[in-house]
Formats: C-alpha cells, structure tokens, sequence
C-alpha cells in the first residue's frame, strides 16, 4: 500500500486487473475497492467545476488577476493621497 502522491490522504493499492488502455496500473483506494479519482490531481484541476463554470485553474488565475488589480488600484490611490499631504 501507499499513499497518493498528490496529498490527498488516501491509501491506495494497485492490481493486475485494473490496467488502463495502455497498460499502465491504475491506482484502487484501498478503502472502496475502486479506482482512485484524486480531487488534487492534475486533471481533476483542470475540469470544470458545474458550480462554478471554471476549472480550479481558471478561478485561480482570476483570482490572481483581480489582486493585481487591486493593488495597482490601491498604490495609485495612496500615491494621490501623499501627493495631497504635500499640496
């Protein structure tokens, strides 16, 4: 047994019964007996959430957007603020 490289906190277990196309193994929570759909995998980051519209991925680079947004926002109104300090 061993743990999911992603951080999730399950255990998992690999079997010769369960190989995907390829042939590769495909990792069996060791809990449910099924294959592991990991929430922090890469493509589970990548698929959209129904509630929300966007992938995780998406909603994080929105997010980055609007901070930055707002800091410029934020620098520009102290700078008027100072430069009124000095008038």
């Amino acid at each position: 047994m061993m743990q999911c490289r992603n951080g999730c906190g399950a255990t998992l277990t690999f079997s010769d019964k369960h190989k995907s196309a390829s042939g590769k193994m495909i990792p069996i929570d060791s809990v449910s007996g099924q294959p592991h759909q990991c929430p922090n995998s890469d493509f589970a980051m990548k698929k959209k959430d129904p509630e929300l519209g966007k992938s995780v991925i998406e909603v994080v680079q929105d997010l980055q957007q609007r901070m930055m947004s707002l800091e410029k926002m934020f620098e520009e109104r102290m700078t008027k603020l100072e430069m009124s300090r000095w008038s």
